[in-house]
């Protein structure tokens, strides 16, 4: 009986694994990947503007 309970949760935990875990931790890998190759948002021109200003006072 206890063998065949400990059966019986080893396989309801590997279909959870393999129907649950493995392809969330696929589409977290993609997301995070796509994430990475997304180009970095355009400096403002404020942000520009001031680091002119920084250049010449160092000058």
């Amino acid at each position: 009986m206890i063998i065949n309970s400990l059966i019986g949760f080893l396989i309801t935990a590997a279909v959870i694994f393999f129907v649950i875990v493995k392809p969330a931790n696929a589409l977290m890998a993609k997301m995070k990947k796509a994430e990475v190759d997304a180009p970095p948002p355009p400096t403002p021109d404020d942000i520009i503007l001031l680091t002119e200003i920084r250049d010449l006072l160092k000058k």
